[in-house]
This record gives C-alpha cells, sequence and structure tokens, in this order.
C-alpha cells in the first residue's frame, strides 16, 4: 500500500447527472449495487446526513462516516450501539481526513464518498479517482453529480451492463 490511501468517489449517474430523487435511486440494477459492494467493502464511506438516513443503517463491513452540519444530530440508538457504529464529521475535510485515518488503521488503499450531490460537490477537489457508473436514462430527479472535465480525467476500466436500464462502469483517474 502506498502512504496515503487513494480519495475515491463512487456514484451512479443518469445521462442528465441525475442521482436522486425524493432521497432515494431512481432505478433499480442489481448488477451495480453487486459492483458498489464490492468495490467499497472494507474500505471507510463519507457520506452526507440525507444520504445515511435513505440507507437505513450502516452500510456493514465498512466503517461509515457521516456528514451533517447540525451539531445536534444523533445517530438512533440502535445505530450507536451496535456492531457498527457511525462517526460523525462536520465538514468534508474532517470527514475525509477521519476516513484517511481509519484506512491507516485497516491497512486498505481507498476510501470513499459515496453521495449525496452535495458531499460529491464539495469532495470534487480532492478526489482522486472515480467509479461512475452511467445509468442510460434520462430521469426527473433532486440531486445531481457535479459536472466533471473529462480533460481533466482518464479512463482505466470500463463495464457494459446489459438491462432494463442498461448501463456501463467507469473507472476514471484524475490526471
Amino acid at each position: 500500500m502506498s502512504n496515503e490511501p487513494v480519495i475515491c468517489a463512487i456514484a451512479a449517474m443518469a445521462k442528465n447527472r441525475v442521482i436522486g430523487r425524493d432521497n432515494a435511486l431512481p432505478w433499480h440494477i442489481p448488477g451495480d449495487m453487486h459492483h458498489f459492494k464490492s468495490v467499497t467493502s472494507g474500505k471507510p464511506v463519507v457520506m452526507g446526513r440525507m444520504t445515511y438516513e435513505s440507507l437505513g443503517r450502516p452500510l456493514p463491513g465498512r466503517t461509515n462516516i457521516v456528514i451533517t452540519s447540525n451539531r445536534d444530530y444523533r445517530f438512533p440508538a440502535a445505530h450507536r450501539d451496535g456492531k457498527n457504529p457511525p462517526m460523525m464529521a462536520f465538514t468534508i475535510d474532517a470527514a475525509i481526513n477521519d476516513a484517511i485515518n481509519d484506512a491507516h488503521r485497516r491497512n486498505v488503499d481507498e476510501v470513499f464518498v459515496i453521495g449525496g450531490g452535495q458531499i460529491y460537490e464539495a469532495a470534487m477537489p480532492r478526489i482522486q479517482r472515480l467509479y461512475l457508473t452511467i445509468v442510460d436514462l434520462e430521469p426527473e430527479g433532486d440531486a445531481f453529480f457535479p459536472a466533471i472535465n473529462m480533460d481533466e480525467w482518464t479512463e482505466t476500466a470500463r463495464t457494459e451492463l446489459p438491462g432494463n436500464p442498461s448501463c456501463v462502469i467507469l473507472t476514471l483517474e484524475r490526471n
């Protein structure tokens, strides 16, 4: 492992950059969910409070770091007292730094930002690797992945997932 873990973002977005509607994914793609689980398992994940609440519980097998601006926010007791209690941070930088520290403790080589839209936007300057699923849809939505300049990224992997909807899973490295 290199000295510092790679700061990654993982997201599924529609062709119009929609990533969510009413705090939920506007599609269900089992192959992409499997990809998300296999790529992030065992590694720290950083997310906003609304994304965390939409999951309903901490993601198992990962350190969950939740960003909130509400300093009075409290996780449900079942989450605090469980086997995998989440951590709280109040800024994107604090959350990513907590994730890096956790990655060192676990000896893992990546940390992940997993949403939502505002968190991706705030984290983007620090993101070094993108795992980006592009879904062949243009749904209505209220959460969006930030626009990225593809000249700043190099595609290092591509997987086509046929289906309805079809999608392509890209791995992009920042130049």
